[in-house]
Order: C-alpha cells, then sequence, then structure tokens
C-alpha cells in the first residue's frame, strides 16, 4: 500500500511541474481528435466541468483520469504529464 501511495505521489510532484504542458497537450489531442470538454469527459468518465477545471488549470485530475487519457489518445502517461516529449 505504501508503495502505490508513493507512486501517486510522485505522479501528482510530476504533473504539479509540467502542468501548463499538460494543458497545451491535451488541448492539442483533443483538436487533433475533434473533442470538446463533454466528449473527453464521456469517453474517460469524468465530468465535464473537471475537464474545463483542468484545461484552465484550476485543477488536477487525479491518477486514474491521466491514464484513461493516455489510453482514449494513444499516447504514454509521460507524454501527456510532460515528462518526455514522445
Amino acid at each position: 500500500m505504501g508503495n502505490s501511495l508513493y507512486i501517486v505521489n510522485l505522479i501528482d510532484n510530476l504533473f504539479m511541474r509540467n502542468q501548463q504542458k499538460f494543458i497545451t497537450r491535451l488541448k492539442k489531442l483533443m483538436d487533433e481528435n475533434n473533442d470538446n470538454n463533454s466528449t473527453l469527459a464521456k469517453k474517460i468518465g469524468a465530468s465535464n466541468q473537471a475537464v474545463s477545471m483542468w484545461l484552465l488549470g484550476q485543477g488536477d485530475p487525479k491518477f486514474v483520469y491521466i491514464e484513461n487519457i493516455a489510453y482514449c489518445y494513444d499516447v504514454s502517461i509521460d507524454y501527456l504529464t510532460g515528462k518526455e516529449d514522445y
């Protein structure tokens, strides 16, 4: 259990440092796939309001949503969170 919490905290810290990259990449992926906030929210099981907050930099997605976004757009979590450039 402690190891899982460590991994989640590590990802949260990485995300916080790269939030602008996440926002930019998410917007790009959404545009490339003709998704708006509502369609992405439905695809990943989040609320439209949550997606809006992420895109405005006013909230951080839970790891499960980062996973779902990466899967939805067939990109790595590292790419999505700004750790890698692809």
